[in-house]
């Protein structure tokens, strides 16, 4: 706390004040603080009303700021803009909207990148970008519209990558074709196509479970592995005696099973004298020997000594099996039910309804012709010339015509309205 000076009149500090001097002991240094003089206080009310002043000029400034920005607001940062899908193929251009077309083939020629390929607008020079950068990827190989140029790309992707899965995405034939060209085996289909890969790579699961293949496998490798992959007891034998060149048939128990060892010993060794090693006049007989009367084009071969029944059934299996109708002509006209077994099997087997006008009854004759005309996927158009009845003549053509989509088929009509009713078949 301050020293009080003592009392004096001629004190500066206390100038034109006539009161009492005030006393040394101060029983309270706050009445001493808050004590006034009339100059401190005028200038106490200066200040107040100067930052009144300023606080008004602030307040207005204030609106002032706030009106400005509500009708003029600050922008805020930039929103990023995500590329879009096509950006990967433009970003490295330094100004797309000035690139033209050639400067995109350019670009996309010397920078290795398909992807801009895109981004050319017209076609026939996005085609060029595609072809000079095919060797990049077999996806630039799919983009190709010359279907030529495109399975030979993609067939050349396929060798240097040693795939031939690659050439399954080509459509057919072309995928065939490319296959072929990497392995020959892929020239052939079906049970030809497994034996082949399956002995090239000495390996007859890739058989699976054609029995043919098996047969065919096991006899040339002269090996039995594959015999176990076939589902019959009888066949597995069949296909052991096939790979040794030895009778293994003699070992199986049942007769039945003896039978059909015998009969797949016979057939795989084109040995037809094993046909007499089974029970005779069986069905397992009448198929041996129907199979080497086709063989042999002979269906005489049928008459070793099998009864009249299945003769029958072996000279069908023989016209069946040959297209050949000689085999049905020979059963006997008494036997009517085999023999129009025999012709409508034969007529609609091969789409060979002409065949149909051997029996002499209409009712069999129609019969025949509704059952290897109508709906049938095998009908061959040029059996129809042979039929000498012009309303199923005309039929057979149109039915042809309908089946294959062929509008050409229906010029073999001679009457107008038919043919004109053909054509009305052809979507």
């Amino acid at each position: 706390m301050p020293e009080i000076p003592k009392s004096s009149k001629d004190d500066k500090g206390y100038k034109g004040y006539s009161g009492p001097a005030p006393k040394q002991n101060v029983k309270d240094d706050k009445e001493y603080k808050g004590y006034d003089t009339p100059a401190s206080k005028e200038s106490k009310s200066m200040v107040i009303v100067l930052i009144a002043i300023m606080l008004v000029l602030i307040a207005i400034g204030g609106g002032v700021l706030v009106f400005l920005f509500m009708n003029h607001p600050v922008p805020g940062p930039p929103v990023p803009q995500l590329p879009g899908p096509e950006a990967n193929a433009t970003m490295n251009l330094s100004n797309a909207t000035t690139c033209d077309d050639q400067c995109m083939l350019q670009n996309a020629v010397s920078g290795g990148s398909a992807g801009l390929c895109l981004n050319i607008s017209n076609v026939s020079t996005r085609q060029t970008c595609y072809v000079l950068l095919s060797n990049t990827s077999v996806s630039v190989c799919l983009e190709l519209e010359n279907g030529t140029m495109k399975a030979q790309c993609v067939g050349n992707h396929a060798r240097i990558n040693n795939d031939i899965s690659l050439c399954s995405l080509l459509p057919e034939p072309d995928a065939t074709a490319c296959m072929a060209a990497l392995n020959p085996c892929y020239a052939n289909n079906g049970t030809a196509r497994r034996l082949c890969l399956a002995l090239a790579s000495r390996n007859h699961t890739l058989c699976d479970s054609d029995k043919e293949c098996i047969l065919n496998y096991s006899q040339a490798t002269r090996t039995t592995d594959a015999c176990s992959q076939l589902s019959l007891v009888a066949e597995q034998y069949g296909c052991w005696a096939v790979a040794s060149n030895k009778d293994k048939c003699a070992a199986v128990d049942l007769q039945s099973q003896k039978d059909l060892c015998y009969e797949v010993f016979a057939i795989q060794t084109n040995d037809e004298q094993l046909c007499q090693a089974i029970t005779p006049n069986n069905l397992y007989q009448t198929e041996c020997l129907s199979f080497f009367a086709a063989k042999m084009g002979d269906y005489s071969v049928c008459n070793a000594g099998l009864s009249l029944d299945n003769r029958w059934i072996c000279y069908t299996n023989y016209s069946v099996a040959s297209g050949n109708p000689s085999g049905c002509a020979a059963i006997d006209p008494m036997a009517t039910s085999a023999r129009f077994n025999c012709y409508f099997t034969l007529a609609k087997s091969w789409g060979n309804p002409s065949v149909c006008e051997q029996f002499g009854d209409p009712s069999e004759i129609n019969t025949c012709f509704v059952g290897s005309i109508m709906n049938n996927t095998r009908l061959n158009y040029s059996n129809c010339a042979g039929i000498s009845l012009a309303q199923w003549k005309n039929k057979c053509y149109t039915e042809a015509a309908k089946m294959q989509n062929d509008p050409s088929i229906c010029s073999f009509i001679t009457t107008e309205n038919e043919k004109n009713s053909c054509l009305a078949n052809i979507k």
